[in-house]
């Protein structure tokens, strides 16, 4: 799909993803970072994020999908891409030829997978053991089964490799008891299991930054926080150093002046209480906006404006203090004039997480890299 005419746009500044990324690798100077670039980086845009990030020194990536993985490979990226989540046997095959690394859950989860390997292929199936330490999602909980998986990939070496090992922590944003918990059960299992692996690793970015650098894990996994988004329910100091990344921008397609008592928008929610301009902006639900920001300022010249009215498909509406020329830039997340509009204000307006904010920003909307790191 081409974007000409799409008046809505994400900019993805690439200079604030690559210090971003510094802060952490000075953080962890020993350890080698993965970028999670799953869900199109985070609504980021995935090719926008994967050349700052490797300019800056990342390992590799993180993805959900093997189809994620293929996309990076189709950019021309050679690093190290690893699978988070369960994969469907089948695609071990492709992961194989395209040499994409799988997390394996548990032993059932080879002994199907080898079904689909081609042992005539140079290259090996590369997996990463998965630990359930308490997050309940996906992995192995007892040493006896971590071990029994090692040696299915001893006993299957022609196909497999076995090139890390981690596990995924389920309350690190709040540096809580069960946190810690999850920390003693990780290293536990780790030090139980008595091969090495190439990649150890179970710091998410909360945990990245809570903790010091260490010697037991030599490598980490980057994600909310190379977006500028705070990974912490409460506010941490270091936090104010990241540098927001996306800035999500749209115009105005249409103006009027109505009259008291004239209703707006699917289901007359909004009646002007007084003669008022309404601007129309070219973005709605379908770009990834939610129907229920209704309510919500979005900034235009500076000057916050009210959604009035349901948010549709495709526009919405806005109480303005004049008559706007049409398409004047309207802020949806970030800065105008002395003013701005950040995705964590946006997601607590919506009751939800930044995360969901900037993921379902749609594809439709072009995201433009801006202040460019050349890959």
């Amino acid at each position: 799909m081409k974007f000409d005419f799409i008046p809505s746009k994400a900019l993805i500044d690439q200079r604030a993803i690559y210090d971003n990324f510094k802060l952490v690798q000075n953080l962890h100077p020993k350890k080698k970072i993965f970028v999670a670039v799953k869900a199109d980086a985070y609504g980021h845009g995935v090719r926008e994020v994967c050349a700052p990030v490797i300019k800056a020194g990342a390992a590799g990536f993180c993805v959900a999908y093997v189809d994620e993985a293929r996309e990076i490979r189709g950019f021309g990226f050679n690093n190290l891409i690893l699978v988070l989540g369960a994969s469907e046997a089948k695609s071990a095959a492709i992961a194989q030829k395209e040499d994409i690394s799988l997390t394996a859950p548990s032993l059932a989860w080879l002994q199907e997978v080898v079904k689909y390997l081609d042992s005539t292929n140079p290259n090996k199936l590369k997996v990463h053991l998965a630990i359930d330490s308490g997050m309940g999602r996906i992995g192995m909980t007892r040493i006896e089964e971590l071990e029994q998986a090692f040696q299915f990939v001893q006993d299957n070496s022609d196909k497999i490799e076995l090139e890390g090992m981690f596990t995924h922590f389920a309350t690190a944003d709040a540096d809580d008891e069960y946190y810690h918990e999850q920390q003693k059960r990780f290293k536990l299992l780790a030090k139980g299991f008595k091969q090495k692996v190439k990649y150890l690793h179970c710091e998410n970015s909360a945990s990245s930054l809570l903790e010091e650098d260490d010697d037991f894990t030599n490598s980490l996994r980057l994600g909310v926080a190379l977006y500028g988004i705070s990974p912490f329910i409460k506010p941490q100091k270091l936090e104010q150093k990241f540098k927001p990344v996306l800035s999500l921008e749209s115009q105005i397609s249409f103006i009027k002046k109505v009259s008291k008592g004239t209703k707006i928008s699917y289901g007359a929610t909004y009646t002007a209480p007084q003669d008022e301009y309404i601007a129309t902006v070219s973005i709605g639900y379908a770009d990834g906006w939610l129907r229920r920001m209704q309510g919500f300022n979005l900034l235009v010249e500076g000057e916050f404006c009210p959604i009035v009215g349901r948010v549709t498909m495709d526009q919405l509406m806005i109480k303005v203090s004049k008559c706007y020329s049409i398409g004047t830039k309207v802020t949806l997340i970030g800065n105008s004039g002395s003013k701005k509009i950040s995705a964590e204000e946006a997601a607590d307006f919506a009751k939800t997480i930044p995360y969901e904010i900037l993921t379902t920003i749609s594809r439709r909307v072009p995201r433009i890299a801006v202040n460019k790191i050349e890959e």
